[in-house]
């Protein structure tokens, strides 16, 4: 998959009736290789039974999945070939926040920091932030208004950490919806730290378990995804604590200019009715 940066020189004025110009813009390959993520998990047939265990087990396994997926894709790990693709953050620095004391200041600084670095990507496009939820909440309080600029919300993400994406430069494949099976004729290595072929070079797998054997049932989630920044300039980040949340007194800062805002909008609506 190629990728392309946005350049104001790939473009040219052209006089009427004269030849325009073409240009050689410079592209980048991009690899998607395939992976997947599973989870698989074993219930007695009394379980079976005697609960909704399916619907339980399988939502469980949908928010674990998700979790995990959130995890990986916004770490700094490299790839790990056949296995997984590299964290987003993957060999991206991050860059040096703002000193400012004042919440609200910070943020901004932060914020047009972060903005600035993804610009060559992102042109006029709205970039996309995310955060831990409770900064999440925070950017919302400091914002005053219409943010502008996407904002969404991963507990996978550390609290202290902010990260700016350029959309347009980032590519990604999975399946539209997670791959749910269940099975009550296998044999499985109960392991989910490193799992092993159940008959290998080793010997047998143990503890291994035969479903038909123990009357078990088992349930196994797969979902197919791959992602890949087009260009590392489409991702930039930060750590900060200086507004990761609100103390008391930023609180009531922002509560009392929300409430002269609020006061302003509400003087300038009787002037346009009067």
């Amino acid at each position: 998959m190629p990728g392309f940066i946005p350049n104001a020189s790939y473009a040219n004025w052209v006089q009427q009736g004269q030849p325009g110009p073409v240009f050689q813009m410079l592209a980048s390959a991009v690899t998607l290789n395939l992976f997947k993520l599973e989870s698989t998990a074993i219930a007695s047939r009394e379980m079976v039974d005697s609960s909704a265990w399916e619907a339980n087990i399988s939502d469980t396994m949908r928010r674990s999945v998700a979790l995990q997926l959130d995890a990986s894709l916004f770490d700094s790990n490299a790839a790990v070939p056949q296995l997984r693709p590299a964290g987003l953050r993957h060999a991206i620095s991050p860059l040096t926040a703002s000193t400012s004391t004042d919440p609200h200041a910070a943020m901004v600084a932060d914020v047009a920091t972060l903005v600035a670095a993804v610009s060559s990507v992102a042109g006029n496009q709205d970039v996309i932030f995310i955060v831990n939820p409770a900064r999440a909440a925070a950017m919302e309080l400091l914002t005053y208004g219409a943010q502008p600029f996407k904002l969404l919300a991963s507990s996978a993400i550390a609290l202290s950490d902010v990260i700016c994406v350029a959309p347009q430069g980032l590519a990604s494949a999975m399946g539209a919806t997670p791959g749910i099976e269940t099975f009550d004729q296998a044999v499985l290595h109960t392991e989910d730290g490193s799992p092993a072929p159940i008959g290998g070079p080793g010997g047998v797998a143990a503890p291994s378990r035969s479903l038909w054997q123990n009357d078990c049932t088992g349930l196994r989630l797969r979902l197919p995804v791959s992602w890949a920044l087009r260009t590392p300039l489409a991702l930039s980040w930060l750590s900060t604590t200086a507004w990761a949340g609100l103390s008391e007194t930023a609180a009531k800062e922002v509560a009392e200019r929300e409430q002269k805002a609020m006061e302003a909008l509400a003087e300038k609506r009787l002037k346009v009715e009067g």
